[in-house]
């Protein structure tokens, strides 16, 4: 049985009809069964669930509001006649002044080089550096 090129044009036309209208009910018309929509009811949870947060730390502050620090302490003989036993630090140099300057290397026999920083490329030459 032959079928004819207009039956399977037809056909073909109906198939592609037929995915679209399941796709735009699937993916447009989709309602989800409660009258919230879930994006809704998550915020609100959400929200809730801040409340309740922002309650409790109310509270703890309101509780640290109360504390009252005696700062005697710091007045007291003992406090007074504490020791600082603390070192002084000596400046380190920082670094270089540009950190993008080309490096100058001084290789094991005895020439120097310029190396450009940040350059990974291998140029073929040996690298047996010394940096100074």
């Amino acid at each position: 049985m032959m079928v004819s090129k207009t039956t399977v044009n037809i056909l073909t036309i109906l198939v592609i009809f037929t995915f679209f209208g399941i796709g735009y009910i699937t993916f447009l018309q989709y309602q989800p069964n409660s009258s919230v929509p879930a994006s809704v009811a998550e915020s609100r949870d959400e929200l809730d669930t801040l409340k309740v947060e922002t309650r409790k730390m109310i509270a703890d502050l309101r509780q640290l509001e109360n504390i009252n620090l005696d700062v005697g302490v710091f007045k007291g003989e003992a406090y007074l006649h504490l020791e600082d036993f603390a070192t002084a630090i000596d400046e380190e140099p920082v670094g270089r002044d540009n950190p993008f300057d080309p490096i100058k290397v001084k290789l094991i026999d005895g020439s120097t080089r310029t190396i450009q920083t940040g350059s990974h490329a291998d140029d073929g030459q040996d690298n047996r550096l010394l940096l100074f």
